[in-house]
């Protein structure tokens, strides 16, 4: 089950009409599997705490927001190092989450 909706997602990339909701959903499928592949690991799951999903809920909706990005917007596909280019929204949501994990470890002393 997604952290976030696609109502929130439209609204980052001040989307109005319906027209994209498709590929939207599909990206939000994918971000959200991705993300509880990595949140499994160092959270029990399901999350019941409501600050973790709040905070989860903006990760999840910038990165779907940035995969989105990514699909319509020209940019170099390769950084100069060679390593393929994220959105400026995908990488803002992976710092969110390593921050996330990072504050959880700190507050368990793991």
């Amino acid at each position: 089950m997604p952290y976030t909706t696609l109502e929130k997602i439209k609204r980052i990339l001040n989307i109005t009409s319906s027209d994209r909701d498709a590929l939207l959903n599909d990206l939000l499928n994918e971000v959200d599997a991705e993300l509880n592949l990595i949140v499994q690991k160092h959270f029990k799951t399901p999350i019941e705490d409501p600050n973790v999903l709040a905070v989860l809920d903006g990760i999840e909706a910038l990165w779907v927001a940035g995969r989105y990005r990514m699909l319509f917007e020209p940019s170099p596909m390769m950084t100069p190092e060679g390593n393929p280019r994220e959105h400026d929204f995908v990488v803002e949501a992976r710092r969110r989450l390593r921050a996330l994990i990072e504050s959880r470890r700190a507050i368990l002393g793991v």
